[in-house]
């Protein structure tokens, strides 16, 4: 092969590549949920992102929104999503209702009646209620109306830590100052003298089977049939979360409980036994702040220093393959649609969601599978144009329209498109520039000048 044939092939390539990558970006997925009816989310906010590691079966889009979007503060602590489909995100200037487009924040004075608006977690109940948790009480939330207990209503400390609801929808209270089952307005407290491992409550999981698992500054317990049981799981060096504060409990689709800890990594258990992994099996931190599971089984991971996923037993750093991820991630929601929202500390809200991608070709009424170009109209119209005599295709409605030499074109390879302001459309072929309006063509060619 010659010099010059080996560069055509490379120039080629290079036209060829860079239109399907314009096609590629052009296809955005609508979001994921009723009430949201645009999917015009602001062009700064999405990125391609591609590994950098071998075997990485995906490749995300990430998307951001942040106090320039709206939202108050750019610290998300935890989010949650309702029945009626709004995500609500916790930040420490309050708790914000997002229907895809546009930010509600909640931070009048006279909502939170003197309350400090720091929202340390949220909970989406099966009544269609969100239950926020704040440093000075428990609110909730439905119907835009606002309920709020304290002190006074029998919360055994104001400063809530964790949430959580189970099957008879009783919401399970964590705070500074014990752990308090609300039923009706009714609060039962329990403190150490009931058998808490420590009276600072940070996490709280209810398994499918009603038992009630709870993480605390110094260790981890279950509640079941009326009692505490404190969880011991040792090793060489005895009671491995002993002593250990718990930042985050989460069960699997396995029955599986992940404890997500501090200093001591990410642990699973099951049937009793438990399988930990720190840094050294990869772990971006040994601090793990948030964990959940995704519809594909992959379980994500949130640290002091980035997030990660587990799967097939191994550790992906996903911050090594995405820099906007090495923040502390303190929230990680799976939605149905398969998109990952994540909340971190001054990274605002961000959402990974897999690309969709949908193929046109010879089969779907293109002229050829050699594209070389691809515009979007005003008019919603996308324009390709192709190689090997494909000529100019337009999508439309559905249907395609083909325009080749017999309709006027001056070449049958069509190597760049222009829309122009009047709405008329440039054409670059092989044989020459042709301007399209009101279904002809007039092409300037070495010809005519």
């Amino acid at each position: 092969m010659t010099g010059m044939n080996r560069k055509l092939k490379i120039v080629a390539g290079i036209v060829i590549v860079l239109p399907l990558l314009t096609i590629f970006a052009a296809i955005r997925p609508v979001l994921p949920w009723p009430p949201f009816k645009s999917a015009n989310l602001p062009a700064v906010a999405e990125s391609s992102v591609k590994s950098s590691e071998k075997n990485l079966p995906i490749q995300f889009l990430r998307d951001k929104w942040s106090s320039e979007d709206g939202l108050p503060q750019n610290t998300v602590l935890g989010t949650a999503r309702t029945k009626d489909g709004y995500l609500w995100i916790a930040t420490q200037e309050g708790v914000t209702r997002f229907d895809g487009v546009k930010f509600k924040v909640y931070k009048d004075g006279a909502v939170w009646a003197g309350q400090d608006i720091l929202t340390n977690c949220l909970l989406a109940t099966s009544d269609g209620s969100l239950w926020v948790g704040t440093r000075s009480g428990l609110n909730r939330i439905k119907d835009d109306q606002f309920t709020t207990y304290t002190l006074d209503s029998g919360l055994p400390n104001k400063s809530v830590t964790a949430l959580a609801e189970d099957q008879t929808g009783a919401i399970w209270v964590g705070t500074r100052g014990g752990l308090a089952r609300l039923s009706g307005n009714q609060f039962t407290n329990f403190i150490t003298a009931e058998g808490l491992p420590d009276n600072s409550v940070k996490t709280i999981a209810i398994k499918r089977d009603g038992t009630v698992w709870v993480g605390t500054e110094k260790g981890l317990c279950s509640f079941k049939d009326g009692r505490f049981v404190g969880i011991s799981v040792g090793n060489d060096d005895g009671n491995v979360f002993n002593q250990t504060g718990i930042n985050r409990l989460c069960e699997d689709s396995a029955g599986a409980i992940w404890i997500g800890t501090e200093g001591n990594g990410v642990s699973r258990m099951k049937d009793g036994k438990l399988t930990t992994w720190t840094t050294k099996e990869g772990l971006s931190n040994n601090n793990v702040y948030a964990i959940s599971e995704d519809h594909d089984g992959k379980v994500w991971l949130g640290t002091g220093d980035g997030l990660c996923y587990l799967e097939a037993g191994r550790i992906v750093n996903y911050s090594q393959i995405d820099r906007s991820f090495q923040d502390q991630i303190y929230s990680i929601y799976p939605d149905n649609e398969g998109s990952i929202w994540i909340g971190a500390k001054g990274n605002a809200l961000l959402r990974l969601r897999k690309p969709k991608f949908k193929i046109f070709g010879e089969a779907e009424g293109l002229s050829k599978d050699d594209v070389w170009c691809v515009m979007e109209s005003r008019d919603g119209s996308l324009w390709v144009g192709l190689g090997a005599g494909g000529g100019l295709n337009r999508l439309k409605d559905g249907k395609v329209t083909r325009w080749t030499t017999k309709e006027g074109l001056a070449h049958a390879e069509v190597l760049s498109l222009l829309e122009a302001k009047d709405g008329s459309l440039w054409v670059g072929t092989g044989g020459g520039l042709c301007h399209f309006t009101d279904g002809r063509f007039n092409c300037l060619t070495v010809q005519n000048g």
